[in-house]
């Protein structure tokens, strides 16, 4: 029964050496192959879908998988687009100063009246005077109250000559230099219309990352209840009491016209010339991806290989996107499968943080 056994144990063991056996000598050629090109083997795994190989910060994706992904490059395009600036404000109501313009009025008349009864008296004065002097043929009673009555006129011109200026003050704080000047003689300024209703004077507040030396020339306003009729406006000044219903700094511009509403709300843009300014780029919505709370774009510097780099001062478009960039613009970008290339980025960090 031992012998039996052993001999059972025996071939057991043979039939398992042999098995063996037959296994290595079957796979010998892939297991000991000595011709083995190495770089064959890196181009060929080269080839294989989904191999991305980064090297600082540059992505490089073989041929075959950017075909089968339908990742599209193209030229990048500079805008000729002008950029729109838009800004708010409305049609003020001249009341006030139209209140001050004849208080100014009146009192310069006044005052000039006064001034001229000064002159008047004066000469009397001196004539009382001379009489007086001359064998007393005047009383000097006489002489002493046109003395009074001179100093009264004086002194009635200095309160006046001071209210004249405090009215100046008043108005130049709530309507600024160039309106002030305006009460004294509309007769001869641009401004004129303003008060016999020809024109118009707005008050437009402008957004302060929309200026850069000085507020725009001329807008183009137009009322919010008829944004299809369009009107120039011209620059005055400075308005010296900011919007507080507006953030920005607020200006005035004269509109040579009489049809919008006074007190009615109106909405404006200028149109800023990008000659002698930063370039900017027009590129469609599938190139930008969105990483970090930031938008980027990938650039083709190289075949097959793709640059992350980000855009500034996105403005939107119709057809996409108006982009600014920091450093020199790229010369193609990818503008279908940025997505995937931003995917694949970061699959293969993983991976690299694994084999780690």
């Amino acid at each position: 029964m031992k012998n039996k056994s052993l001999i059972i144990i025996v071939l057991q063991s043979a039939l398992i050496i042999c098995l063996l056996w037959l296994i290595i000598y079957l796979g010998k050629d892939e297991i000991f192959r000595k011709d083995y090109d190495s770089s064959q083997r890196v181009d060929d795994e080269f080839e294989l879908d989904g191999f991305v190989s980064i090297e600082k910060k540059m992505i490089t994706i073989p041929s075959s998988v950017i075909k089968n992904s339908g990742i599209e490059i193209q030229p990048i395009a500079e805008s000729k687009k002008r950029s729109l600036y838009s800004s708010y404000g409305y049609v003020m109501n001249l009341k006030e100063l139209i209140i001050s313009k004849t208080k100014f009025s009146n009192m310069n008349f006044k005052f000039n009246q006064l001034n001229k009864q000064l002159e008047e008296e004066e000469v009397h004065y001196k004539i009382l005077k001379s009489l007086n002097e001359d064998n007393k043929n005047i009383a000097d009673s006489v002489v002493h109250e046109k003395e009074i009555e001179i100093n009264n006129l004086r002194n009635d011109l200095r309160i006046l000559k001071n209210n004249k200026r405090n009215l100046f003050s008043v108005v130049k704080h709530e309507w600024g230099k160039s309106l002030t000047e305006l009460i004294i003689n509309s007769k001869e300024s641009p401004l004129k219309g303003i008060f016999n209703s020809e024109a118009r004077l707005l008050k437009i507040t402008i957004t302060k990352n929309q200026i850069k030396n000085r507020p725009p020339q001329e807008l183009i306003v137009f009322s919010l209840n008829q944004p299809e009729k369009k009107y120039k406006a011209n620059f005055i000044s400075k308005a010296p009491i900011e919007d507080k219903d507006i953030q920005g700094r607020s200006y005035f511009y004269l509109l040579s016209s009489n049809d919008l509403m006074v007190d009615s709300k109106i909405n404006s843009y200028t149109e800023i010339s990008e000659d002698g300014q930063v370039k900017k780029f027009h590129i469609p919505k599938s190139a930008i991806v969105w990483n970090n709370g930031k938008p980027w774009i990938y650039e083709q510097p190289n075949k097959n290989s793709f640059l992350r780099q980000p855009v500034f001062k996105m403005e939107e478009d119709k057809n996409g996107w108006i982009v600014q960039f920091e450093n020199t613009p790229p010369r193609a970008i990818v503008t279908n499968g940025a997505q995937l290339i931003l995917s694949e980025e970061y699959k293969h960090l993983i991976t690299n943080e694994n084999e780690d």
